[in-house]
């Protein structure tokens, strides 16, 4: 199946979801599935650090569900300091996650990372 025609789309509904990265493997942000019937317009993700030290961070584009795939790096090991934000994705710069993709975070420092994301789902 493909992603919806977004000129003809039935719905856009804005969602906005969050994790905390609490290990050191790349975890889910958004995932869709394959044969999903929709399509998400990413606009914005955000990676806070809420520990007191600098902590990296990576954010990545996988062109299959489930962080499988080719593994596309948005963002490498970003060093964002201690109590503060890194604005990965926004509105100057917005993804499309089309059906049977993902998006993926990581970082070093295991808990220390809340990623939240704000997104479009279209179908």
């Amino acid at each position: 199946m493909a992603s919806p025609n977004i000129v003809t789309a039935n719905a856009i509904i804005g969602r906005t979801t969050g994790v905390v990265l609490s290990n050191t493997s790349a975890l889910l942000v958004l995932n869709n599935e394959q044969n999903s019937l929709s399509a998400y317009k990413i606009n914005t993700v955000t990676m806070a650090n809420r520990s007191n030290a600098v902590v990296t961070a990576s954010l990545s584009w996988y062109n299959s569900a489930n962080l499988q795939g080719t593994e596309f790096v948005i963002a490498a090991n970003i060093a964002i300091p201690g109590l503060s934000s890194f604005t990965a994705i926004d509105k100057q710069t917005q993804y499309y996650l089309d059906e049977n993709s993902s998006l993926g975070a990581c970082t070093q420092t295991a808990s220390a990372i809340v990623v939240t994301a704000s997104y479009e789902l279209i179908n």
